[in-house]
């Protein structure tokens, strides 16, 4: 599946610096997806079924938004999370033309918290939400370890699509790290924007993959 966040430039980097052990032992990892677009209660979510069975709990913003933090998570710090809890918080969904069904809050979610423990003992927090103020396309990604820790941002601020920031032990202050050139794609830059900057990436890799006799199977 192309999850299309893995293949910013910024992340790529980040996964090569966890990699490499820039931030020893992984012991935390932070997770957001934050999503304004239904800020307003009485805007509409049009991905609700409302004829679903309102027995049954349905989820939102985690199932909806929330695979390409989780599948960083994973890329970053290993094996899956597991053993977590949700909250939620109430919203309206689009029942028909004009009118708007009110869903309970453990029905259909605007915001999630999905709190875990990876297989390998690091901690997790995953936040998803269609109620946070903030510009696209809102994914953050923080990894706390034995050596070090790393913040990236995906996140269009002043131009900028993209930020990835470090600390040490001995320097605890984050600052700016520089992306090699290695990791976008020709003529990319991080003043790009992520709608194309993260989509070349993707398509890139995939394309290699097709022509490369090693990654396939050919029957």
């Amino acid at each position: 599946m192309g999850l299309t966040f893995r293949y910013s430039p910024a992340m790529r980097y980040m996964r090569e610096l966890v990699a490499g052990g820039f931030i020893g032992t992984p012991f935390i990892f932070n997770g957001y997806e934050q999503n304004s677009q239904w800020l307003d209660p009485k805007t509409p979510l049009r991905q609700v079924d409302h004829t679903a069975d309102q027995s049954v709990i349905q989820v939102s913003s985690l199932e909806g938004y929330g695979a390409p933090i989780i599948d960083l998570a994973h890329l970053m710090v290993g094996r899956r999370p597991h053993r977590g809890r949700r909250d939620a918080a109430q919203l309206h969904s689009r029942a028909d033309g004009a009118r708007h069904q009110p869903h309970d809050a453990h029905e259909h979610r605007r915001r999630d918290i999905f709190l875990g423990e990876f297989a390998n003992g690091a901690l997790c927090s995953i936040q998803t939400s269609f109620v946070t103020v903030g510009n696209y396309p809102g994914i953050e990604a923080r990894v706390y370890g034995s050596e070090g820790a790393l913040i990236c941002r995906l996140v269009e601020e002043a131009g900028v699509c993209e930020t990835l920031r470090a600390a040490r032990p001995d320097q605890v202050e984050f600052r700016d790290v520089d992306i090699p050139d290695r990791c976008y794609p020709p003529g990319g830059s991080r003043t790009e924007s992520w709608r194309t900057l993260f989509y070349a990436n993707l398509v890139s890799s995939f394309i290699s993959e097709i022509l490369s006799d090693d990654s396939i199977e050919r029957r």
